[in-house]
């Protein structure tokens, strides 16, 4: 971002920032929800939760819990270069 606008500062920021607050929030409200889920209270809620988990693993081990192939496959050199797009997911 600072090299495509070395003389605006201000204006790199705010790109930056452009791309950064769609995705920490949904870090942050996904992180939410699976703290939730980690402390259920009812024996029933925590026993459908670990059939779900467990049914997930089977079909695709990626897809338990939280689901982090969004989380840990970004690109973030690719991400800087629309950031409409990367606004958009």
């Amino acid at each position: 971002m600072l090299a495509e606008c070395p003389r605006d500062i201000a204006l790199a920021l705010r790109r930056y920032e452009a791309i950064r607050i769609p995705r920490t929030a949904r870090v942050q409200l996904t992180s939410r929800a699976q703290g939730q889920k980690n402390h259920l209270i009812s024996p029933w809620a925590r026993l459908r939760r670990d059939l779900v988990y467990r049914l997930r693993n089977l079909i695709d081990p990626q897809s338990t819990g939280l689901k982090p192939r969004w989380l840990y496959e970004y690109d973030a050199a690719s991400a800087g270069a629309d950031p409409a797009t990367v606004a958009a997911k």
